[in-house]
């Protein structure tokens, strides 16, 4: 990843989208409404709640919802202060978050479940970053991962940012290439977009629609480690 210091304070307060929250419980709130489209999207593809770990949390709005789900979740990210807002949330949940920054991954142990979310965009070395998420994959345990799509088919969803700590956002086709080169068996490499505004309503209005290999402005990649 960049430099810890890239995801502080002002990066979830001032500079980035998720400065439009008042407060982290606020915020909080509002992600695991909006991942309710992701957990639609992925859900036929999770296996029996096992060991799960969500790779760059950010306000571990995933491992709440996993949680919930009946996992064993834990999250760890490179924000410092993110974390320390996670952990003083609950006292019941507080040992599920940690600081790390990858490749290195904090939490002790394999996992049935690696989610990474809208990460693998800021990291500078993509592969090493999936074959460390391997390690600690169980044998036959699955990694589902988004990221940003270079150059979507639908112009008007264009997955190009500013955003200057997005440094390594690829077609499907590149992070099909770079699964297989971490050693993980691509289960799918698709696209989707996530359906604006309807999940403020209800959070059982949240969608996360796959768009075929191409079109879409977010990538979808579905990978698991081979029994070794």
């Amino acid at each position: 990843m960049p430099e810890c210091e890239s995801f502080e304070e002002s990066y979830w307060t001032a500079d980035s989208q998720y400065r439009k929250f008042e407060d982290y419980a606020g915020a909080l709130a509002a992600l695991r409404d909006w991942y309710q489209g992701f957990f639609r999207l992925v859900g036929s593809q999770l296996s029996a709640p096992g060991r799960a770990l969500d790779a760059g949390c950010g306000h571990g709005a995933i491992v709440h919802e996993l949680l919930d789900r009946g996992w064993d979740a834990y999250g760890f990210d490179a924000s410092k202060w993110l974390i320390e807002q996670a952990r003083g949330f609950s006292r019941d949940t507080a040992d599920r978050f940690q600081v790390g920054q990858l490749p290195d991954v904090p939490v002790e142990g394999t996992f049935d479940l690696i989610t990474s979310i809208e990460v693998l965009e800021h990291v500078a070395e993509p592969v090493a970053v999936l074959r460390a998420l391997r390690r600690r994959l169980k044998p036959a345990g699955r990694l589902i991962a988004t990221t940003p799509n270079r150059r979507p088919l639908i112009p008007w969803w264009d997955a190009e940012t500013s955003d200057p700590t997005h440094v390594n956002v690829h077609e499907p086709a590149w992070w099909r290439d770079a699964v297989r080169a971490a050693g993980l068996q691509v289960r799918s490499v698709t696209t989707f977009v996530s359906v604006p505004v309807l999940w403020r309503a209800h959070p059982s209005l949240a969608r996360w629609i796959r768009l075929g290999p191409r079109a879409g402005p977010g990538i979808l990649l579905m990978a698991d480690r081979n029994e070794d």
